[in-house]
């Protein structure tokens, strides 16, 4: 299944992201991921791997920086967004 095609309402049909890609503090409702160039992209929604259904929180890639250790690496910034916004 592609990324485009997923349905931004049903938490089921989301990304599934393991915890372990996240890097840095990191909040209730937000945080970075430390991964590959291309992996994510802005607006893409995601479900963290072991989170609590049914209704796990959402979250979106709000923006993504060069990783200053290894130019082939990203930091993808997440910040929660409620279910009833998912689709806005």
């Amino acid at each position: 299944m592609s990324k485009t095609s997923l349905s931004r309402k049903d938490p089921s049909t989301l990304r599934r992201v393991d915890p372990a890609l996240r890097l840095g503090q990191v909040g209730d409702g937000w945080g970075n991921l430390l991964a590959q160039d291309g992996e994510f992209q802005i607006d893409d929604e995601l479900v963290f791997e072991g989170d609590r259904d049914p209704g796990p929180p959402i979250y979106r890639i709000t923006r993504a920086n060069v990783y200053p250790l290894d130019r082939s690496r990203r930091l993808y910034f997440y910040q929660r967004v409620s279910p009833d916004r998912a689709a806005e």
